[in-house]
């Protein structure tokens, strides 16, 4: 009898080289380390992001909500007084670390969700920011605005402002905005307030809908 052809052995693919690494400390206001989040960037355009505290991989308990902001410590050292657009305290709210980084490389003070777009920072991490005339920069997505919306409704009796950025790419963030810190503050100028979206209309079944 002829033998059964040999099994084709399976080739598996090399994991993507990684590329840069991360790491943002987040803080609190007064400087104490409270974790690190690192942003891995690999060779094929994927990332995932690694938390560690005190020194071990993972957040030892602590919860992804409770999290400080990134940018808290710089925001506190901030010179409002040396800003010649700013009449009173403010700050801009992005979803992640660096989009709030790209911020401050232009002098604009700003803060970073750490939570991910899936989860929504406590409304004791939020209270870091009580007292400045907030803007919420989200992502062009659905995620990323349903993210913003979460934390605006913490927020609501503050009025804060949306910023919107109408050539925004999708998933584009304040890190893809190539603006200096004048295109910023224009966006600032023409900033929304945030209200509550309309909820999504629900289907009816035609089947039995009324019909006038």
């Amino acid at each position: 009898p002829r033998k059964p052809p040999p099994l084709a052995r399976h080739r598996e693919e090399p994991p993507p080289a990684e590329t840069r690494r991360f790491p943002y400390g987040l803080t609190t206001p007064a400087g104490e380390l409270v974790a690190v989040h690192t942003r891995i960037e690999y060779a094929d355009g994927s990332k995932r992001f690694e938390w560690s505290r005190n020194g071990k991989l993972g957040l030892a308990g602590l919860a992804v909500a409770d999290v400080p902001l990134w940018g808290l410590k710089r925001l506190a050292a901030f010179d409002y007084a040396a800003d010649p657009n700013c009449s009173e305290p403010y700050v801009i709210l992005c979803e992640g670390e660096k989009a709030a980084l790209s911020l401050w490389e232009r002098v604009i003070p700003a803060v970073g969700t750490a939570t991910g777009a899936s989860a929504t920072p406590s409304p004791a991490v939020i209270a870091a920011l009580d007292g400045k005339l907030l803007y919420l920069w989200p992502d062009n997505d659905p995620p990323g605005r349903k993210h913003m919306d979460a934390i605006a409704r913490l927020r609501a009796a503050d009025w804060p402002f949306v910023v919107t950025w109408p050539d925004a790419p999708p998933r584009g963030d304040a890190a893809d905005f190539e603006g200096d810190a004048g295109a910023v503050w224009d966006l600032l100028v023409n900033a929304v307030p945030w209200e509550e979206p309309p909820e999504p209309a629900k289907e009816v079944n035609s089947e039995f809908a009324t019909h006038f």
